[in-house]
């Protein structure tokens, strides 16, 4: 997507305003909270877009099940809503996710390797 197109579409969006569900956590996912997982370095942000769990513990696979499949749904609509691919969308989330990290936040940089935001 090129730049203005880019732009056309944050401002179609409210800057994303429609990616506003990217980080919520219904409970039934788990008792844990996104932001507690993140402090705990317990998950990381992909750069499509999606949650990946570091750990292999099932209150945080469920964590990242749930949170990716609430994305995957804000994505498909926003595709369809601007009749783009989702691939595009999901780079643009994952900028977006990117952006708003603290830092410390962990990541997957290019060569899908987790580091330290």
């Amino acid at each position: 997507m090129n730049t203005l197109n880019r732009r056309r579409f944050l401002s179609a969006t409210g800057g994303l305003a429609a990616f506003s569900l990217i980080g919520t956590i219904p409970m039934a996912y788990a008792q844990m909270s996104l932001d507690q997982a993140r402090r705990e370095r317990l998950v990381g942000e992909q750069r499509d877009g999606l949650l990946g769990a570091l750990v292999n513990r099932q209150d945080i696979i469920q964590l990242v099940e749930g949170i990716n499949a609430d994305r995957m749904n804000a994505y498909r609509g926003i595709a369809q809503a601007e009749n783009i691919s989702i691939d595009q969308v999901q780079a643009i989330a994952a900028e977006k996710i990117f952006s708003r990290l603290p830092a410390g936040s962990i990541i997957m940089d290019a060569n899908g390797r987790w580091v330290e935001k």
